[in-house]
């Protein structure tokens, strides 16, 4: 039976009732699949994407497949909001298999969990060099009664890489100043910025949220950083992106010019582009995708939900797109001349501005790009009476801690402390009921991860912590009022729960969570880090013990992926302007004999009594091999070379004068 009508959730009751047998991601399911020997269905996706509802009406709702389905697999639904983490496990699955990624992903797996097949959007029948779904369930529940130790064997050899795709890199990269590394991430912006519409890089273009924020904090600015932060949101403010007749911003373009929206909006973004907005001086169209944030996607008890969906009755975006006849029909009484000039304004054809983003054909609707909205005011304003007759597109309505904490931030850079207020003491008093529920619990909740109606649900993730840490300091500096106690708490639960001493990494769930993987959680996509959130956060905390050794950890990563690290460089900065430092404990050299590792300047190596260094080396090797005595030295560590495709795990500690850092462990892949 399909399970799906129990839950809550907007994005799982959208398939509850699909002749489907599904099943949310619990015990009951994972323990079904293993007792009757089937492979897994998993399909990831959430309430407000308009490809997941594709895939849903062409092979969800289609019986055939669903009979399919329900005789020989265990399907399952996730919500990738409500479970971020599986959906970073799976996710790095899908990209390791395919190339790439998005959803709705797709993939198949052994009982345990393993997976074998991943993708993301299939047609139901087969379309080009893309296989139909209806014939790939077919030949994969053939293949699993035929061949299913094959199947195993490749599942089982995927499983490695995937773990170590997920696992935490060597410390390498060079050791820079941070005002160093950010003036070369500015010179790698400069070179991807489009000098004509704004934005970095080709289509699709997404708001880059962490782009302009780097750029807005430089503590040195770039002499062009104004122009491609000014360029980049004038474009977006110009293009169909950009909702002129409601406010707020749409999820990303289809093409470099920002013209041709993909119409899911999503807190989040709107969030992001607010503060940005404001930091750059473009206040009106900020006030307006805050006047639409209130009224679309604010609840009554002042937190915000997570967004809309960008499908309307028919079709995508027939809630924000016009024929020419309807806005015409709108504008009745105004002269035919200003109706002609607006229509020219804003690029409006008898035959259509807006093409289908599957199809790539013209749909005979149209948005609105380019205009004068102070000039057209008026006329817009008509259109916005039109439109709230129209039924707005789904609303995702649970509120989640991590996007309320940046919607917090952007109404304290807003100036609307009041509404700061309010939405940051409901959560708290949210916490406050559940930690009260919680008194004697092995271990306590705490903070949640969402609300859905009046319950909250759910343990908190690290972004969750962490953005809403970051936005309560900002409200707290700009009123003066004191949220020491709150936002203790929320350091206390981040640094017990999600935060790794050893290798400096902030883990987006809970460290000993039983989840597949725990991929890195570095890269900005496209809002900040989890990595980044942290570390902000705990910055303006004031835990500097924490940051410094996460700023070492994330120094590679900086180094080798800049233009995915922009919210971790400012991060950096931030730090930085405290006189802490991102200098990595140790630094390495591959020589010809072996590698040679220094402890950081002015530490030595711990020894105990003067007899042994406080280390630990473990080696893994495609032979078998005895670990070669390691030479120590003080400050200085030589580890001998070993056979080809040995790989080094070290576990250490450095001290100086004043004491010891806590202990840490490095990986390197010394002979590959």
């Amino acid at each position: 039976m399909n399970r799906l009508g129990e839950s809550r959730n907007p994005y799982l009751r959208q398939h509850a009732d699909q002749l489907i047998h599904w099943q949310p991601w619990d015990d009951a399911a994972l323990r079904s699949a293993r007792e009757q020997n089937r492979p897994i269905f998993l399909s990831i996706g959430y309430a407000t994407c308009h490809w997941c509802h594709v895939m849903a009406h062409e092979s969800f709702d289609d019986s055939e497949i669903a009979e399919w389905l329900n005789a020989h697999f265990v399907s399952i639904k996730v919500d990738r909001e409500e479970r971020p983490d599986l959906d970073d496990a799976f996710m790095l699955a899908v990209q390791l298999a395919s190339g790439r990624g998005g959803w709705p992903m797709t993939l198949f797996l052994t009982p345990e969990g393993e997976p074998f097949f991943a993708g993301t959007y299939f047609p139901r029948e087969d379309r080009g060099k893309a296989p139909g779904f209806r014939r790939m369930v077919q030949s994969i529940a053939r293949a699993w009664r035929d061949q299913e130790d094959d199947l195993r064997a490749r599942a089982a050899e995927f499983a490695e890489v995937w773990r170590d795709a997920s696992a935490l890199g060597p410390v390498s990269g060079e050791d820079l100043p941070i005002r160093t590394r950010a003036a070369r991430l500015v010179d790698e912006l400069r070179a991807a910025y489009d000098p004509e519409f704004g934005g970095f890089g080709p289509a699709p273009k997404f708001p880059p949220h962490t782009a302009l924020s780097f750029l807005q904090g430089l503590d040195q600015p770039a002499s062009d950083a104004p122009e491609m932060v000014g360029g980049t949101l004038a474009g977006m403010l110009a293009g169909g992106i950009h909702d002129r007749v409601g406010g707020g911003f749409h999820r990303y373009s289809t093409d470099r010019e920002w013209r041709l929206p993909h119409f899911e909006k999503m807190l989040v973004d709107n969030a992001l582009l607010v503060d940005g907005l404001i930091r750059a001086g473009f206040v009106e169209p900020a006030e307006r995708t805050l006047e639409w944030l209130d009224r679309e996607l604010r609840a009554p008890d002042g937190t915000y939900m997570s967004g809309l969906d960008a499908d309307g009755v028919h079709e995508e975006g027939d809630t924000y797109t016009w024929t020419v006849a309807e806005i015409e029909a709108a504008l009745v009484g105004t002269p035919d001349a200003i109706v002609a000039e607006f229509l020219r304004a804003y690029d409006v054809r008898p035959e259509g501005n807006f093409r289908d983003e599957a199809t790539q054909s013209w749909t005979g609707r149209n948005v609105l790009v380019g205009g004068d909205d102070r000039r057209f005011a008026a006329q817009l304003d008509h259109l916005r009476e039109v439109r709230q007759s129209r039924p707005l597109p789904f609303r995702d309505d649970k509120r989640i801690l991590h996007g309320n904490g940046l919607m917090l931030g952007a109404l304290v850079t807003a100036g609307r402390l009041e509404d700061a207020r309010r939405l940051a003491a409901r959560w708290i008093a949210v916490t406050q009921e559940v930690s009260a529920q919680d008194v004697g619990a092995e271990q306590p909740r705490s903070w949640p991860h969402q609300l859905i109606g009046d319950r909250a649900e759910g343990q908190a993730f690290a972004d969750d912590l962490a953005a809403f840490g970051w936005g309560l300091t900002r409200l707290a500096a700009a009123t003066g009022e004191t949220y020491r106690s709150v936002t203790q708490s929320l350091a206390d639960q981040l640094l017990r729960d999600h935060f790794d001493y050893e290798s400096g990494r902030f883990f987006r769930t809970r460290r000993d969570a039983a989840v597949p993987v725990q991929p890195i959680t570095m890269t900005d996509q496209p809002g900040p880090s989890v990595q980044a959130l942290c570390i902000a956060f705990l910055t303006e905390f004031g835990e500097r013990e924490a940051v410094e050794r996460a700023l070492a950890a994330s120094a590679p990563w900086m180094t080798l992926h800049p233009l995915a690290t922009e919210a971790l460089h400012e991060a950096a900065i931030r730090a930085a302007a405290r006189g802490w430092t991102m200098q990595p404990d140790l630094h390495a050299r591959l020589t010809e004999f072996g590698l040679e590792v220094r402890a950081r300047p002015g530490y030595m190596f711990f020894a105990e009594g003067g007899l042994a260094p406080a280390l630990e080396l473990a080696y893994r090797s495609p032979e078998p091999i005895a670990p070669p005595d390691a030479e120590w030295r003080g400050d200085h560590l030589f580890i001998p070379r070993g056979p080809s495709g040995t790989r080094v795990s070290l576990r250490y500690r450095v001290c100086d004068d004043s004491g010891c850092r806590p202990w840490a462990r490095a990986e390197f892949a010394l002979y590959d």
